[in-house]
Order: C-alpha cells, then sequence, then structure tokens
C-alpha cells in the first residue's frame, strides 16, 4: 500500500480504517495526523501530505501486519476492560483471559471534539 497523494485518497484510507475500527486498536490516536491533512486540505483546497502523516502512514502499515486475533466471549468468563485517554482521544479494550494470556474482543476509539477537549482526563472518561 502507497501513501495517499490527493485528498481522495486520504478520505478512502480513513473510510477503509473506520470500517476496520473494531478490529484495531486505538486506532483514532493513530489516525489523527491523516485527520489534520483533510482539514488543512479542505482549508487551503491543497494536498499537502507531510512527515507527520507519513510517520502515522508507516506506523499503521506495520500495525496492520501484526494485528491480534479477536475471540468471542463465552458465557460465565470474566472480561476486562482497559480505557486509554489522550487529549485527543479515549480508547479501550475489552479483553478475556484465556490460558494465561489475554485475548482481545473488541476495540472502541473515538476523537473528542469541542468541549470535550477540554475535560480533565478523569471527566473524559465518561464520554464512551
Amino acid at each position: 500500500m502507497e501513501a495517499p497523494r490527493n485528498i481522495k485518497e486520504v478520505q478512502r484510507l480513513n473510510g477503509r480504517l473506520v470500517a476496520l475500527n473494531r478490529f484495531l486498536s486505538k486506532i483514532t490516536e493513530r489516525t489523527l495526523p491523516f485527520m489534520a491533512v483533510l482539514r488543512r486540505c479542505m482549508k487551503k483546497n491543497k494536498f499537502c501530505w507531510d512527515t507527520e502523516a507519513d510517520d502515522a502512514f508507516r506506523e499503521l502499515k506495520a500495525h496492520l501486519c501484526k494485528l491480534p486475533l479477536i475471540t468471542s466471549p463465552r458465557p460465565g468468563e470474566i472480561l476486562t476492560l482497559y480505557l486509554s485517554c489522550t487529549d485527543k482521544t479515549v480508547s479501550s479494550t475489552l479483553m478475556v483471559e484465556r490460558k494465561e494470556a489475554q485475548i482481545p474482543i473488541y476495540f472502541v476509539s473515538r476523537t473528542l471534539k469541542g468541549p470535550e477537549e477540554r475535560y480533565s482526563r478523569s471527566k473524559s472518561l465518561y464520554c464512551l
């Protein structure tokens, strides 16, 4: 997969990643540089793929090459929920422990927008 060369290709990449959202951990955090490129392109009406977006694209490709297998929960299993919060994103991972290893079940990730970005980190956990 090659880096996007125009606005449409960045939009297409973002659409594909949204479709895979529940299978990818912290996907919103990983794609923030792509969204920044789109915002700048829409304002200036000129495509500009910067080094930050290129680095994020390379890291994303490496992440996609080593995805963990996800599973479905079984009745009676104890589930563990991990939360990750940054200034711009909130992510969570639902895990189950089997054979002394934690296996992911589901990922959720979302971007904080507007006033949500000003919440303290302890309050932003309630945004999910």
